[in-house]
């Protein structure tokens, strides 16, 4: 019905990745590598078959490449390590300020 505007509901917080990227020096070199490949958007499976490993050994990185960066997916792992890839070329230094709040 024109008129009629349903309200937006409030946009999520976005998590402070800050802290993942301080603890990045705890990975191993394979789990940077497992990281690199996420940041790709590789499964699990396409990740085993070009690192040569099982799949359960590529999840079993996952897990402890969360639970060292302090993070709750394997999403905000991926964008930190878009990230170190990618630093920001923002002029506000790395890693780039949060994006402000925007109100609908």
């Amino acid at each position: 019905m024109p008129g009629n505007t349903i309200p937006a509901a409030p946009a999520p917080e976005l998590p402070d990745l800050r802290p993942a990227l301080a603890r990045i020096g705890r990975l191993s070199v394979r789990e940077h590598q497992v990281m690199t490949l996420l940041a790709t958007g590789g499964t699990n499976q396409a990740i085993a078959r070009r690192l040569g490993v099982s799949e359960g050994t590529v999840k079993a990185h996952v897990g402890r490449i969360l639970l060292k960066l302090g993070l709750e997916s394997r999403t905000a792992a991926a964008v930190v390590a878009v990230s170190i890839l990618r630093p920001c070329t923002c002029g506000a230094g790395s890693p780039c300020e949060p994006l402000p709040k925007v109100t609908v």
